[in-house]
């Protein structure tokens, strides 16, 4: 397959949308990056190259959505990948190691034991529920703050009794408590 110079107006266009089945349009400036274009119109980045777990054969990795990531990021993204490749390391290894590790960095701050410390002590099993159900309510009611969203799922009969066992659950002055640790002490030493 030839090689062409990868532009924004290139992967735009229309042109580039097959028929039936998929494309791949190999990028001239860093070896192995394709575009794959759907013959929906779905457009992503993907990183064609011999993998450590599977280094006899060439392998096709997503490296991104195109609209999610741009030209020049999916370029940047395949360049760390070779080089990470290069060195024997598997790019989706590594990144499943990062985000463990930023997610353990960021269990042990303040912020996150704070809001460990409020989901047990303060607010009860009932409560959180209420609060996922009240997120869920307001991605699909947009323009409601989530105040106003959890007041809403509350009210709905269908959640009686788990308004009931949040009183019981937890301490009685919730809210008091949740704006006080998030006000006074997540603010400061978050």
């Amino acid at each position: 397959m030839a090689r062409v110079n990868l532009t924004d107006r290139f992967i735009a266009s229309d042109k580039r949308v097959p028929t039936q089945g998929r494309a791949d349009y190999q990028d001239a400036l860093v070896p192995g990056l394709a575009l794959r274009v759907t013959a929906a119109g779905h457009r992503s980045f993907v990183l064609v190259a011999r993998y450590p777990l599977n280094p006899k054969n060439p392998t096709r990795r997503a490296l991104g959505d195109y609209r999610a990531i741009g030209l020049d990021d999916a370029r940047a993204k395949a360049r760390q990948w070779i080089a990470q490749i290069a060195k024997g390391i598997d790019p989706k290894i590594a990144e499943a190691r990062e985000r463990a590790e930023a997610q353990r960095r960021q269990s042990n701050t303040f912020a996150g034991v704070a809001r460990q410390f409020l989901e047990r002590a303060v607010k009860g099993p009932a409560y959180l529920e209420l609060e996922g159900q009240a997120t869920r309510w307001r991605a699909q009611n947009l323009g409601f703050d989530a105040r106003s969203a959890l007041r809403a799922v509350c009210a709905l009969p269908e959640n009686a009794p788990l308004v009931r066992r949040s009183r019981t659950e937890g301490i009685a002055k919730k809210d008091e408590a949740i704006r006080a640790v998030d006000g006074d002490f997540v603010k400061r030493w978050g």
